[in-house]
């Protein structure tokens, strides 16, 4: 995403869950830089951090659902309008499907691309997850480095 790009204040269609979830990827997945020592203070923030973005991401996947399932309810009543248009054309049935499918074209879009945010929603809220995981993991051996180099000082 791009940085200087505001973020939507809130989620109302598939762009504004793709700003969102591009925004939380990124934070979460930063590239690290070699050459820095990560302090416990550090891997304290990180935690905070991920925390705050895997809180952000229920949102955002709540929202994301919420909006896959308005665009799914359009695609089915234009399908139903399509049909008695259709329908009331004559013709043959093969006809009338291709003329159901050409009348819905829009609809049928808007419900892939909110299907789409959905899903790569809820696939940033995963690697939310997991992110956090791995902090919590260093977070550990952190403390258990800390407790090892006390333990040898007695």
């Amino acid at each position: 995403m791009n940085a200087a790009a505001p973020l939507p204040p809130n989620i109302v269609d598939a762009q504004s869950v793709n700003a969102w979830a591009d925004y939380v990827r990124d934070r979460v997945t930063p590239t690290p830089d070699p050459n820095e020592i990560v302090t416990p203070d550090m891997v304290i923030q990180e935690l905070r951090n991920s925390a705050a973005a895997a809180g952000r991401m229920v949102l955002v996947v709540k929202d994301a659902d919420r909006i896959r399932r308005e665009k799914a309810r359009a695609l089915a009543r234009a399908q139903a309008a399509a049909q008695r248009t259709a329908a009331a054309e004559g013709g043959r049935v093969a006809d009338k499907a291709a003329r159901v499918i050409e009348l819905t074209e829009n609809e049928a879009d808007e419900a892939d691309v909110a299907d789409a945010a959905y899903e790569y929603a809820r696939n940033v809220s995963r690697l939310v997850d997991g992110q956090k995981s791995a902090i919590q993991t260093i977070a550990r051996m952190v403390e258990l480095t800390y407790q090892l180099a006390g333990s040898r000082r007695s």
